[in-house]
């Protein structure tokens, strides 16, 4: 069997069966973290299902709902439910979600907004165990979210996930309790949540997006809060704020992975006196980012601790125009400990407070993060004061995007980990780590650094090395099929590319016009540089062969 072979165009010629290879480069970005303030749906149901597809259907399934007290799940199906009444919950057990799990799809709001809006509040809760998922609503004159932890209800285990509230005149999501009460709302989750005010601003000052009074064993994570601030006088809420002292039991708030951008204030434990302090127990405070541009009136704490005790805040990254970035103020305020935060400005006691405070760093730098403007504190390549300079904390082991820590020597100052292998410091879709090791400047998107650079002058631009993981600065070093054998009327093709991405080895019987490229073999990592594949029995007629690979 004669075989001659050619490089390019990259065609070999064999008796009784014609095999064409093509060499394609699938150019993908890398795995992008999650998008903060949003979750996956939860596609949970329990008990009698009801099916709803307007205002009116909602509104007599949770009186239904009510009524029988069983264990019910409320589907709603795209579509906007205006309301003009609230939903008042009084059913233990229940699941209120979208069907398809598209919160942009499902809305429930008030016929108006603003501080004359007509619906008091979207959902009122006297029950235990209520969960609302995968929805937008908000356009309301109180709560979006009220929950009774006064007696006789005493609320326990809401939870808020994946929801985008907006809109709300007072607090978004309310826990009240009254003064005589042990204990307020217990063991609640608000998780993967947008709080926002759509215009930009709040329409007055006693606004708030997550206020609990006396709760106890609460998780907020994951949250994306915007645009909580007050345009006029006197400040906003905190985007986050646990208050009223529960003396009964200690509170283990648990707040964590959240984002806070532009709001008057961000996150609060406590507030003055001691009665209206809080008894944290293990509470914590960790790995958030709070950033505000400082173009409202009103710009305040970015972490606040107001007679509160017993609270460890660690790892956070906050960079607000206010003085002190993290307070911890008035007598009351004690075994306190101020770990691993990345800030602007003083750690500061106020009025007596105290706290422990260990490797801190207090003058960030606008240049040090990923984009600012838009409060994105990720870290950047360089920034070698806080990259492996912090200490390990033995109560949590990953950062703000999930990540484990460490990820290189040590762990980090701030709520980011770096990691270079997936940190993308000039957002030019190539990682940091990548870019270093290929003789290329991290920082910068253009020219020979950046993506549509050639600077080995092979075959394939930065790009196309990147998503191949080959090697920028080698021109051998590059994603190709490099020969074909026939054996026995079998093809074996063998190729070479780099060692951490996925290698697809398909196959097609026509080139033109439209072939159908069907999979051969897949070479997951870590793979070698060179590899080989025996094809069986392509047949006799012309069989075309391409290597794709993608992260």
């Amino acid at each position: 069997m004669k075989v001659s072979w050619r490089q390019n165009p990259v065609i070999t010629h064999v008796a009784a069966c014609a095999v064409a290879i093509t060499a394609l480069v699938l150019v993908l970005g890398m795995r992008a973290t999650a998008a903060p303030g949003y979750g996956d749906p939860l596609n949970i149901t329990t008990g009698t299902v009801y099916l709803v597809g307007t205002a009116a259907a909602l509104q007599d399934a949770v009186y239904s709902a009510n009524d029988l007290n069983v264990p019910a799940t409320i589907l709603l199906s795209n579509g906007t439910y205006v309301i003009s009444s609230q939903l008042p919950i009084r059913c233990n057990n229940l699941i209120i979600r979208s069907l398809e799990g598209n919160r942009t799809n499902v809305i429930v709001r008030g016929p108006d907004t603003g501080p004359s809006a007509t619906l008091p509040h979207v959902f009122d809760i006297y029950s235990n165990n209520v969960t609302i998922a995968d929805i937008t609503f908000g356009q309301c004159l109180y709560h979006g979210v009220q929950m009774h932890g006064e007696a006789p209800y005493d609320v326990t285990g809401t939870r808020i996930h994946n929801c985008r509230i907006f809109d709300c005149n007072e607090q978004f999501i309310k826990g009240s309790s009254a003064n005589e009460d042990p204990v307020g709302s217990a063991s609640g989750v608000v998780e993967n949540c947008l709080f926002e005010f759509t215009g930009g601003w709040a329409y007055q000052y006693y606004t708030g997006g997550i206020d609990i009074h006396k709760g106890v064993d609460w998780q907020i994570r994951d949250n994306l809060f915007r645009n909580i601030r007050n345009p006029g006088g006197g400040m906003a809420e905190h985007a986050i704020h646990f208050w009223k002292r529960c003396d009964t039991y200690v509170q283990n708030v648990v707040v964590e992975r959240n984002w806070i951008i532009n709001c008057d204030r961000g996150i609060g434990f406590g507030l003055g006196a001691v009665a209206d302090g809080f008894n944290g127990g293990s509470s914590v405070i960790r790995n958030n980012f709070v950033y505000n541009d400082g173009s409202g009136p009103n710009t305040d704490v970015g972490i606040g601790l107001e007679s509160a005790d017993s609270v460890s805040v660690d790892n956070n990254t906050i960079f607000v125009p206010y003085w002190a970035p993290i307070e911890y103020r008035w007598t009351a305020t004690s075994n306190v400990l101020i770990r691993n935060n990345l800030v602007n400005s003083s750690i500061a006691s106020r009025d007596g407070g105290t706290a422990t405070k260990s490797n801190n760093i207090e003058n960030a730098q606008p240049s040090w993060f990923l984009d600012l403007p838009a409060g994105d504190l990720h870290v950047i390549y360089g920034t070698g004061n806080v990259i492996d300079q912090g200490i390990t904390i033995a109560d949590f082991a990953d950062d703000l995007d999930g990540q484990a820590r460490p990820k290189q020597e040590g762990w980090d100052i701030g709520a980011d980990e770096y990691d270079p292998a997936t940190a993308d410091s000039d957002g030019d879709g190539m990682s940091d780590g990548w870019e270093v090791e290929g003789g290329l400047n991290p920082l910068s998107s253009v020219g020979d650094d950046g993506p549509g650079g050639n600077p080995d002058s092979d075959a394939m631009s930065n790009a196309w090395e990147f998503a191949a993981d080959t090697r920028p600065d080698d021109a051998a070093s590059v994603l190709a099929i490099t020969g074909v054998v026939v054996e026995a009327g079998n093809v074996r093709l063998c190729w070479q590319g780099g060692t951490s991405v996925v290698q697809m080895l398909e196959y097609s019987s026509v080139l033109l016009p439209d072939p159908t490229w069907e999979p051969v073999f897949t070479n997951n990592p870590p793979t070698s540089t060179s590899a080989d594949y025996l094809d069986v029995g392509p047949g006799n007629g012309p069989a075309f062969y391409r290597i794709r690979a993608s992260r």
